[in-house]
């Protein structure tokens, strides 16, 4: 970190001085994300841009998900409950590694899970300056070939006056946030600094499932006459305690039960850190033509630490540790004593770098416009895990084996290198009221993993290392017409093609799975006035090879998931917008079909070892709500040049979701309705809100998993919470009870927060 601060310090030193050399210079100060999203505005895609200045008012130490959990076709959830720490979103009922997110057009996304992990980036938001959600397949200008959706987030806006504001929020659950942030505003009308420190803090309002969130974001941003440039960094030190398992399926509904964690270890933590750094060049040569580039590097190191004890509470067995243990094996490569149990306190590590280069450049007249560009983009990923402690005596005595080189050697060690690479060309001419588009993307991807995996199991070395890699080139075409009339109304078409590789998680557990191509169709439809707006799409996703959870989980909580032959989303969504001044309704709407034609569950039969077949037809997709509806009700209460009082009430419904894909009643998450109630009164020097979420007091949960199996009744423990009986028709598969163990997770209760901010 001092070094980061050393190089930070020199680079803003160096172009300080610079803009005092050349300080006639006329301002050229643009906003990059502007410059870049103004030719996208014509594009035939299906987005949202959110309310930035709105969503401020909510900003108290919540995470992004939690902050965009009203916009259109959006589903939240947060594990430990009320916004802060592990969160993530669903899009069209298309999870968090369908999404694709980028920071100034970075992407966020992990290069092996394909996961976004918003608990990395702690009090982002407060940093951004425009976010935008697009639905379906989305464009090329991203690098990546998003698949579900994508949200771009941009934090390239600075001011021009120097200010300084101080923020310090509480709230339920001993949740608080404070935060410092300043603006040099323009030196010598060349250079601009911006900074913001931030810290998080929460018990969260699962037992014990507290957060410890530190952030900071630096910018410099220098102007000439047709030249922007801007250094930017950020990032974050969060410790969570872990809540991804869940609470049992009884317990969600129970007013005093429902805070469960299965958890218990006093450090049970994910404890991880992230720093990102992003150079942004744009240059204009005329008023038709500029160019982009990007330089950004990412760093990542952390661990999680767990108690594993095994077999309901008896221990581990030493054999699933062998490579920390392999000084004990025999001249024939086996170990000895592998059977033994012990309780076992370990840490599993990720240190990793992600670098790239973006470039782009942009071409607009009248009536044509293009951009056409590439990425290239580098991951290397290390993998090992150590073991804490081990609590077993028959050992811990040094009797027999010497244990004090434990904690120094690693029970795996396996690296992921990716390189991922595309280019692509994007083009709309204008004829009359007509526009034609066109987004044309090859994209290239090399994957490796080598070396000890995780997964320790009973045997030989040799069964325990893995080197493999896996190549993929995907083309990726986008077609578009639309039609407008003086932007009063709009008629767009489009026709897009995605493909999506397997992750990490797909390649290790799952042998040979295939990528995911996706056929997305979306007619919309716009009709504003100054008064009224309302938008209604239509859109159908046809899926070939869909990866699809089927509801069990690894063992850092992440679903397994499984290809399906063929599979569709079909939705209308409807936008809309009412000024009744100083009331402004806000209303959204997505209504949907989300179908597998055919799919095989594979279900465990504990009796015989082996796994059962049972075949589905035409069921519909896991965590695929058929309506999703919001409402926004903003009203302006009071408001002069110096002050204003603003209301604003957001409701939430979602209808019931499958935890799996066979359609089951006993496998479902209830639906829910939300409400979160907020009130602001600001000032040029003040500002305080204050929110109510859950206004009403809903016990509900918006996610959960599942892990179904067949087995008598001298298998099953039931002691076991999370152990459901099917009861209904298909509770019995050829005379055998099916089981179910099942976790939800609890969003909570009635809570609060009281925020203040002062400005200078």
């Amino acid at each position: 970190m001092k070094n980061l601060t050393t190089i930070i310090l020199l680079t803003f030193t160096c172009l300080l001085t610079y803009s005092q050399e050349n300080s006639n210079d006329t301002i050229y100060l643009q906003k990059i994300d502007l410059i870049n999203n103004k030719i996208q505005t014509t594009y035939p895609t299906t987005k949202q841009s959110v309310n930035i200045e709105k969503l401020k008012n909510k900003n108290l130490g919540q995470d992004i998900p939690s902050l965009l959990k009203f916009e259109p076709s959006l589903i939240f959830n947060s594990d430990a409950g009320n916004g802060i720490g592990y969160s993530s979103l669903r899009l069209r009922g298309s999870d968090q590694t369908r999404i694709n997110v980028t920071i100034n057009g970075v992407p966020l996304n992990d290069s092996e899970s394909q996961q976004v992990y918003y608990v990395d980036i702690p009090d982002l938001f407060s940093s951004a300056s425009s976010i935008q959600i697009q639905r379906g397949v989305g464009i090329s200008t991203v690098g990546n070939g998003s698949f579900g959706g994508q949200i771009d987030i941009s934090t390239m806006s600075q001011n021009k006056e120097a200010y300084g504001t101080i923020e310090h929020s509480l709230g339920s659950y001993k949740s608080s946030k404070q935060s410092v942030g300043f603006g040099s505003g323009l030196i010598k009308n060349k250079i601009i600094f911006d900074g913001r420190i931030s810290n998080i803090k929460s018990d969260g309002y699962i037992d014990r499932a507290t957060s410890d969130l530190k952030s900071y974001y630096l910018s410099s941003q220098f102007n000439s006459e047709k030249t922007l440039i801007q250094l930017i960094s950020f990032g974050g030190i969060e410790e969570t305690y872990q809540a991804w398992y869940g609470v049992p399926v009884t317990y969600a509904l129970n007013k005093d039960l429902r805070k469960y964690n299965y958890y218990t270890y006093e450090n049970q933590v994910d404890h991880y850190e992230q720093i990102h750094h992003q150079a942004h060049l744009h240059h204009s040569f005329n008023k038709k033509f500029n160019l982009s580039s990007t330089l950004h590097y990412t760093h990542g190191e952390g661990y999680y630490e767990s108690f594993d004890n095994g077999y309901y509470g008896f221990g581990t067995e030493i054999g699933n540790y062998i490579n920390a243990f392999s000084y004990l094996r025999d001249p024939d490569n086996y170990l000895i004593n592998s059977s033994d149990l012990a309780d076992i306190v370990n840490r599993k590590w990720l240190d990793n770098d992600y670098y790239g280069l973006i470039l782009k450049t942009n071409y607009q007249n009248k009536n044509f416009s293009n951009t056409s560009g590439f990425s290239v983009n580098k991951y290397d990923g290390n993998h090992f895990g150590k073991i804490v402690s081990i609590n077993d005596e028959n050992y811990t005595k040094g009797n027999e084996f010497e244990y004090s080189n434990i904690n120094t050697s690693d029970y795996y060690r396996n690296l992921g290198n990716k390189i991922s690479g595309n280019i692509y060309s994007r083009s709309t001419l204008n004829v009359g009221s007509f526009s034609l588009s066109a987004d044309l993307q090859v994209q290239k991807i090399n994957y490796k993993i080598k070396g000890t995996t995780d997964d320790q199991t009973t045997g030989t070395f040799n069964n325990l290392y893995i080197d493999d890699q896996w190549n993929y080139l995907f083309f990726n075409p986008k077609f578009g017409i639309t039609f407008s009339n003086n932007d009063t109304q709009k008629l767009f078409a489009s026709f897009s093609v995605g493909n999506s590789a397997p992750n990490r998680f797909d390649l290790i557990n799952n042998p040979n799975p295939k990528s995911e191509q996706l056929y997305n169709t979306e007619i919309q439809y716009l009709y504003r006035t100054n008064k009224f707006l309302i938008s209604t799409g239509l859109y159908y996703m046809d899926y070939r090879d869909q990866l699809v959870p089927t509801g069990e989980l690894n063992d850092v909580g992440a679903g397994i998931r499984t290809n399906v032959d063929k599979s569709y989303r079909l939705g209308i969504e409807v936008i809309s917008k009412i000024n009744l001044d100083p009331i402004i309704w806000n209303f959204n709407l997505n209504i949907s079909d989300n179908k597998i034609n055919s799919f095989n569950e594979y279900i465990d039969n504990w009796q015989t070892g082996g796994q059962e077949i049972i075949n589905h037809e035409s069921t519909t997709i896991a965590f695929s709500p058929s309506l999703i509806a919001s409402s926004s009700i903003d009203w302006q209460i009071f408001k002069t040049k110096k002050r204003s009082w603003n209301l604003n009430f957001d409701s939430k419904y979602v209808s019931r979701q499958f935890l799996d894909n066979t359609n089951n009643v006993d496998r479902e998450i209830p639906g829910y309705t939300a409400h979160d109630l907020t009130f602001s009164v600001s000032s040029k020097k003040l500002k305080i809100n204050f929110q109510i979420k859950n206004l009403f007091n809903s016990l509900y949960s918006s996610f959960g998993w599942i892990y179904p199996f067949i087995s008598p009744e001298d298998y099953v423990d039931f002691s076991d919470p999370y152990l459901v009986i099917e009861n209904d028709e298909d509770g019995v598969y050829n005379n055998t009870q099916v089981y179910n163990q099942t976790g939800l997770y609890p969003q909570a209760t009635r809570n609060y927060m009281l925020g203040v901010q002062l400005n200078f």
